[in-house]
């Protein structure tokens, strides 16, 4: 199974609307977003996917949660716990440092998925993969990624 991730739009439409063209491209259906999307009225471009969005320091939760309710593929929250294929997956926003630690130190995920820093990255602190698809705005280079389960990959997509 293949998921497409994204993070730190900061209200680049263009470029979302790039990514998930990119993921519709390859059948990519699920897709997970770190947060700081900014503009709650990017949601509607989410609706041919299921997509879980995890709120970041720039994302109103209130404005979110409401536009999201007319979505009904879209899941909106600070934290997500998710299981695809068996594998255990955090998804946040990685602005909530204790947050982050607690997720790490508690050992009861396959990969951890974040966002905020606005750099790719792929590590792993004991049995947790940490991964970031870097952003799609204040970046050297815009990226996504797509994290294939079933082959334990995480591919940097670049976008132009």
């Amino acid at each position: 199974m293949k998921i497409g991730v994204t993070s730190d739009t900061h209200s680049n439409r263009k470029f979302l609307i790039k990514a998930l063209q990119h993921f519709s491209e390859r059948n990519i259906t699920n897709v997970l977003h770190c947060g700081d999307l900014e503009d709650d009225s990017l949601l509607i471009e989410f609706s041919k996917f299921q997509v879980w969005l995890a709120l970041g320091n720039c994302d109103d939760e209130m404005k979110f949660t409401q536009t999201s309710q007319s979505i009904p593929s879209l899941h909106v929250k600070r934290f997500h716990e998710l299981t695809f294929d068996d594998k255990s997956i955090a998804l946040l926003n990685g602005d909530d440092k204790g947050q982050f630690k607690k997720a790490v130190s508690e050992q009861n995920y396959d990969y951890i998925i974040k966002g905020h820093s606005h750099r790719f990255e792929d590590y792993s602190i004991k049995r947790s993969r940490i991964l970031n698809p870097g952003a799609l705005f204040r970046a050297a280079i815009y990226s996504i990624a797509v994290l294939d389960l079933s082959e334990d990959t995480w591919t940097k997509i670049e976008l132009n």
